[in-house]
């Protein structure tokens, strides 16, 4: 079985006093983009409704098309040259 390597999305809630009138919330999602195995970081109004929620999961679901895209163009490329015992 081949380890996926592991990749973060970031999904920053800019709702309410307590959180944005307190946080800088535009610098933490563009600090998130800089750290290690980020793939997305998303400001949103209310992740924890109905709206965000669907922005992760559409946001999840197209990393994992394109994921799934990269992998199988990636073996299409490989499997000429494993063929003929070429692949470093």
């Amino acid at each position: 079985m081949v380890e996926k390597e592991l990749r973060i999305g970031v999904f920053v809630c800019d709702c309410g006093l307590n959180i944005a009138g307190t946080v800088d919330m535009a610098a933490v999602a563009e600090f998130s983009e800089t750290l290690d195995r980020v793939v997305v970081a998303i400001r949103n109004i209310y992740t924890c409704a109905e709206p965000g929620q669907n922005e992760i999961r559409n946001t999840v679901t197209v990393l994992t098309e394109e994921e799934e895209k990269q992998n199988t163009l990636s073996q299409r490329h490989k499997a000429p040259r494993l063929m003929m015992g070429v692949l470093p």
